[in-house]
C-alpha cells in the first residue's frame, strides 16, 4: 500500500455474514468469484476497516486487541490489508 494516509474501508459492494470465529464475504459485483472466508486476525482486521483508520491506526488497534506489539504485527497487518485490496474487498 503506497499511501500511508489512505483511510481504509470495506468495499461497498460486499455481502458478509459472521459468527464468533469467522466471516464469509461475497463480492456482489462479481458473483462468479468464490466467497472468501476470513478467520482469526484477518477477520479482526476486516472488522476494523470502517473508513476512519489509516494503516498505522489499524496496526495500533489490532496490536491492542491481540495483546501484541505493533512492531510484531505491522508486517502481517500490512500484508493482509494489501491482499484484501487486491481481492477488491477494501477501497
Amino acid at each position: 500500500m503506497s499511501d500511508p494516509d489512505r483511510r481504509l474501508r470495506r468495499a461497498h459492494d460486499l455481502a458478509y455474514v459472521e459468527s464468533d470465529d469467522r466471516m464469509v464475504v461475497l463480492r456482489l459485483a462479481d458473483l462468479s468469484a468464490p466467497p472468501l472466508v476470513l478467520n482469526g486476525a484477518a477477520k479482526l482486521i476486516f472488522e476494523h476497516l470502517d473508513g476512519t483508520r489509516v494503516l498505522q491506526d489499524l496496526v495500533v488497534d489490532i496490536a491492542r486487541a491481540v495483546d501484541e506489539s505493533e512492531v510484531t504485527i505491522a508486517q502481517d497487518v500490512a500484508r493482509t490489508v494489501a491482499e484484501l485490496i487486491d481481492l477488491g474487498l477494501v477501497t
